[in-house]
Order: C-alpha cells, then structure tokens, then sequence
C-alpha cells in the first residue's frame, strides 16, 4: 500500500501540521486503516462524504475548531 506508506512519511515530516480532514467518497475502511477515524453523525455536513479526522496529537474530544466544508 505505497499511499499508505507516502501518507505516513508526509505527516512525519510536517512538524506544524498535526490534525487532518477529509472527506471520503470510497467508503472509510481505506482511511481507518491510516489512522483515521469517522466524526460523528452529528458533525458530519453531508449525506454523500463521510468527513473524518486524523491527529497525531489531538483525541476527537478536543477539536475546537470548525469542520472545514468540502471542497
């Protein structure tokens, strides 16, 4: 799994950068398996995308900042 791998070296180099969104439109197994994690019914914005979050810091209670909009 080369993205898996190329995902991991990303975030391992960007120090700043520690919590990750985004919407997945191939079902979440795929991203699970990288360390992400399904936000809950009730932050989620659409029926279609299923938005999620990676953090290499940060536990899903402690985000306290606005679920960005899909793109």
């Amino acid at each position: 799994m080369r993205w898996a791998m190329m995902f991991g070296e990303i975030i391992e180099q960007e120090e700043k950068c520690n919590d990750f969104f985004l919407y997945s439109d191939i079902g979440i197994e795929f991203y699970k398996e990288l360390g992400f994690i399904v936000l809950p019914n009730d932050s989620q914005k659409y029926k279609d995308s299923v938005c999620m979050y990676y953090s290499k810091e940060n536990d899903i209670d402690s985000i306290s900042f606005g679920i960005p909009d899909y793109f």
